[in-house]
């Protein structure tokens, strides 16, 4: 499951493969569409997101913090598509410690979740 995580939307900031939010997206079968990137907290384009076409998007619930919303304008993409727009609870992956381990289960149910939308 390829998949972009977005941290800030203004500007447009993701994380690389570097950082431990990626090694949570692994450990639940996902690809961060960003991993290779060399800086852990990449700036990127709409335009290179919408390249990419991940078939899921990962923000955060946190009010006016990286809206995934913005991306519903571009129904071509899989993300959009497959009604793969998701919002997790920040501080339960961001950081290192016991509730990193709640962080990767909610990750990995609504990864699993995208899963079940594939359209065969």
């Amino acid at each position: 499951m390829r998949l972009f995580y977005q941290v800030w939307d203004k500007p447009l900031y993701t994380l690389s493969g570097s950082a431990i939010v990626s090694d949570s997206i692994r450990l639940c079968g996902g690809v961060n569409i960003f991993a290779d990137l060399k800086v852990t907290a990449p700036v990127v384009s709409v335009e290179a997101v919408l390249q990419a076409n991940p078939e899921a998007i990962f923000g955060t619930i946190e009010k006016n913090y990286a809206s995934v919303d913005l991306w519903k304008p571009y129904t071509n993409m899989q993300a959009v598509k497959n009604n793969n727009l998701f919002r997790l609870q920040r501080d339960l992956l961001y950081r290192a410690g016991p509730r990193m381990v709640a962080g990767t289960r909610e990750l990995c149910e609504k990864i699993e979740e995208a899963r079940q939308h594939r359209k065969n």
